[in-house]
């Protein structure tokens, strides 16, 4: 599951908003817009077969990048399949429509806030894969909060600005025993004792 921590970003807007819950009932929520600079291994974790489509294995020609492309990190992680040339370099950027509920969400910011701005239930949707070249991924994405007034401010102020962010999926939901069989089996062994005691 896709799990960034600490990760740099850049929140390029944040739209306050409400949302409806139930006939008459409306609850304070907002949209942040998320991009960050990421390994194209991130993709393995939205679809097997993603990250083999938007890249190739490079070859010995040097890497050329668009003027435009915003600056990658030195230090991001590489592929070990050597995927990290441009298998489609003019395909426009992938946009996917699933939405991943359920999530946790802590945001570290500069702009002097004391404590992270930490946020449960949110949804994370609207995910846009930039394939760049050398193997780094621009990944932009919505996540839905539902903050306090005084986060909603605060949250007004990020916009356009620079932080670290943690997200942390759902747990998995527990399994059920069958019931059936863990019937038949205490009733099993009731059976067992009361000829032994017979």
């Amino acid at each position: 599951m896709f799990q960034p921590e600490n990760q740099p970003f850049t929140c390029t807007n944040y739209n306050a908003t409400t949302e409806k819950r139930g006939k008459n009932d409306h609850v304070p929520a907002g949209d942040i817009k998320i991009k960050m600079i990421v390994s194209s291994l991130v993709l393995d974790a939205f679809g097997a077969d993603y990250r083999p489509f938007l890249y190739s294995k490079a070859n010995a020609r040097p890497v050329t990048r668009d003027k435009d492309e915003p600056e990658q990190p030195d230090l991001m992680p590489q592929p070990e399949d050597g995927l990290t040339a441009l298998a489609h370099p003019m395909l426009e950027p992938l946009r996917l429509r699933d939405k991943f509920p359920g999530y946790h969400m802590a945001i570290d910011t500069d702009l002097g806030l004391s404590d992270s701005l930490e946020f449960d239930e949110v949804t994370l949707s609207a995910f846009v894969f930039k394939a760049l070249d050398g193997g780094s991924l621009e990944l932009t994405f919505n996540a839905r909060v539902f903050p306090t007034p005084e986060m909603s401010g605060q949250l007004h102020f990020l916009s356009r600005e620079e932080g670290r962010i943690s997200l942390r999926p759902p747990a998995p939901a527990p399994q059920q025993v069958d019931i059936e069989d863990s019937q038949g089996d205490t009733l099993d062994q009731q059976d067992a004792a009361d000829r032994a005691a017979a």
